[in-house]
């Protein structure tokens, strides 16, 4: 009687088990509770690396702005290091992207006095143009994920049509490539700890540095002209480029030293004169003239013409 008892035992103990291990192999997995800093891929990534050439621009403090420009009084910044890119986005990359993405791109709109937006573009190694600033942001994602980094923003649904607004938040803790702050930009401009002084990027001529008037009537490879101190080229001229900043006319009145950055509208404290919400651009363009490195062009973030992207990404 003692044996059955203890052979009952031992076969209600595996008996036990094997009904827990059953009930396991049942169970659901544990749900993926979304937060911001979840990130799902809205769009396809085609196999192969995008790595961009980049170069490391170290951190450092500088005198931001000119006594000279209203908009951007000397103030004092002081920057982490950063990745910039050598060289703008061009058109063939964008094109790659756009086969990814399948977002809505018109390529045949009419610049007035210009022709058709096409035209301004005349190869596949000129700056990609003609690109609103949600755009930019969800081909900066695009980029992290293909070259396996975690995006930089947070975005929940691309846009339904090419002048659709959508929500994006920045994660700064993020190693994936994202758009220049207005400092960053102003900074690696500048040359960085390398700087010279110049009065545009790179040098005082702007002719040494970018091709400009309207008789030209198209943007140019990228890399034709002389870079700046950093090996950084066409921030002086090609194209425009968009920033992540929103604009104030007074920022440097109170954006902290620390790697500033406006990342809300209503952060804002003094709005352009026109009364928009507008993205920070920097850097000349094919269609204008010269613009000194200490200069804060803006832009309405659904706009597009001659503004491209210059991608950077953090080093620390």
């Amino acid at each position: 009687m003692k044996i059955f008892k203890n052979v009952f035992i031992v076969l209600l103990f595996i008996c036990t088990f094997s009904c827990q291990k059953s009930e396991d192999k049942k169970k659901e997995p544990e749900p993926v509770i979304e937060s911001e800093t979840t990130t799902t891929p809205l769009f396809n990534i085609s196999e192969g690396y995008y790595q961009p050439e980049m170069v490391l621009v170290d951190g450092g403090e500088f005198i931001m702005g000119n006594p000279d420009i209203k908009t951007n009084q000397p103030h004092r910044v002081d920057l982490s290091s950063f990745f910039m890119s050598s060289y703008m986005v061009t058109v063939d990359e964008w094109k790659l992207f756009l086969n990814d993405v399948k977002l809505k791109f018109t390529w045949d709109w009419n610049i007035d006095g210009y022709g058709p937006f096409y035209e301004t573009i005349p190869t596949d190694d000129c700056p990609a143009q003609g690109l609103n600033w949600y755009y930019a942001i969800i081909f900066c994602n695009w980029a992290s994920l293909k070259d396996g980094f975690n995006p930089a923003y947070i975005i929940t649904e691309l846009p339904d049509e090419e002048f659709t607004e959508i929500s994006v938040k920045w994660d700064k803790t993020a190693n994936g490539y994202r758009l220049p702050t207005d400092a960053e930009w102003e900074y690696a401009a500048r040359g960085g700890r390398q700087s010279k002084g110049f009065k545009y990027p790179g040098s005082d001529d702007p002719n040494e540095i970018a091709r400009f008037g309207k008789e030209f009537k198209s943007s140019y490879p990228v890399g034709e002209y002389i870079p700046n101190e950093l090996d950084i080229y066409d921030m002086g001229g090609n194209a425009s480029e968009w920033c992540w900043d929103w604009y104030d006319e007074i920022m440097f009145e109170w954006l902290p030293i620390e790697n500033p950055s406006i990342d809300h509208a209503e952060d804002v404290k003094q709005k352009s004169r026109y009364g928009h919400d507008f993205k920070v651009i920097r850097g000349g363009s094919w269609y204008g003239g010269p613009i000194e490195t200490s200069i804060r062009g803006t832009y309405r973030p659904m706009n597009i013409f001659s503004t491209g992207i210059r991608l950077v990404r953090n080093a620390e």
